[in-house]
């Protein structure tokens, strides 16, 4: 009889093991189900967050490229307007010569016309 009582035990012991193992298996299922669920939600997150960063670069890089466009059209456009200033500069420089020459012949000629009515 004490025999059979200690397979008895025995037999409720295992019992009692075998059910702990059995829920701390499902627990521990669970805590692997949710981070697997867990890590899927973070990577489909980071993988859209990938491609909207993916898109904004290729929006940047757009802008980048029309900016320098903007900005070799407006430095072709100074430098244009640069040379136009320095033709002018020129031609006023020209005009001015000129314009102290006629004074010089107007001066010239008053003088003559003076020494003529003396």
């Amino acid at each position: 009889k004490a025999k059979a009582s200690i397979t008895c035990r025995h037999a409720r012991t295992l019992h009692e093991t075998e059910r702990r193992m059995m829920t701390d298996v499902e627990l521990v299922n669970l805590k692997v189900s949710y981070e697997a669920q867990t890590r899927q939600r973070d990577g489909e997150e980071f993988h859209s967050q990938l491609r909207d960063a993916q898109r904004d670069r290729a929006g940047i890089r757009t802008e980048i490229v029309a900016l320098r466009d903007q900005s070799t059209l407006l430095e072709d456009a100074y430098i244009e307007l640069h040379e136009d200033l320095l033709r002018f500069e020129a031609r006023n420089q020209s005009l001015e010569a000129h314009n102290r020459s006629l004074v010089a012949c107007i001066e010239s000629i008053k003088t003559r016309m003076t020494k003529m009515e003396d």
